[in-house]
């Protein structure tokens, strides 16, 4: 579950998610949220949590200076407890800056030994997935989120299905996952776990991207057979 509000994490904590990642202005589509947002998240949630390391909106290439920022706010956050992180930078020429993310992972885990690393959507973005996974498999990134491409997890289902025969990284269908498509991604996939915002459509232009609890309960009850 992604959300950008504390008060959302705490309802997706009580809905019974596996994860929570958080950020800040999911209406750009997140930042790196603050230090005092997630020590007041991992203060009242039980749910682990995922801080994304995005040091601004827009494209995903960075210059050195923020990715410095982004190194620093990896070993800080890592530092804190947090569970996992969500980052991603790839080069102007349409790789993976795998020796930035590498940066990143290894100031992760100076403060956090075992700490979750994620890939984000910037993913979505790379012409050779295949070869991004092999480079994202020797950093020792755990998952990927992803569309497999396309505007939805639904519509890439073929391409993650694929990709992830190949690969020892879990590929979480991220993109479009709401109540009303999350069996089908489950059904199609089989994927260990899936992302979603599972934002309230309307309402939002004041006080951020909002929480759908409704949609996210739906969704849950879909899918837990168990």
């Amino acid at each position: 579950m992604c959300v950008g509000r504390i008060e959302d994490a705490i309802n997706a904590d009580a809905c019974g998610v596996d994860r929570i990642e958080i950020s800040s202005a999911l209406e750009v589509d997140g930042v790196t949220p603050s230090a005092g947002f997630v020590e007041a998240v991992l203060e009242q949630v039980q749910t682990p949590i995922v801080v994304l390391i995005r040091s601004r909106p827009g494209g995903f290439v960075y210059e050195s200076c923020e990715i410095d920022a982004m190194v620093r706010d990896a070993r800080h956050f890592a530092a804190m407890g947090v569970a996992g992180l969500a980052f991603g930078i790839m080069t102007d020429n349409g790789r993976l800056d795998i020796e930035a993310m590498g940066a990143i992972a290894d100031s992760a885990r100076t403060s956090r030994p075992g700490i979750d690393l994620v890939c984000h959507r910037v993913f979505d973005a790379l012409p050779d997935q295949a070869l991004a996974l092999r480079e994202l498999e020797q950093i020792g990134v755990q998952r990927v989120l992803t569309s497999g491409g396309a505007a939805t997890a639904l519509d890439g289902a073929e391409t993650i299905c694929r990709l992830q025969r190949d690969t020892t990284v879990e590929l979480v269908p991220a993109g479009g996952v709401r109540a009303s498509t999350i069996g089908r991604v489950v059904e199609i996939m089989k994927p260990r776990s899936v992302h979603g915002s599972f934002r309230q459509v309307e309402g939002c232009d004041t006080a951020g991207v909002r929480l759908d609890r409704g949609d996210l309960q739906r969704a849950i009850k879909s899918i837990d057979r168990d």
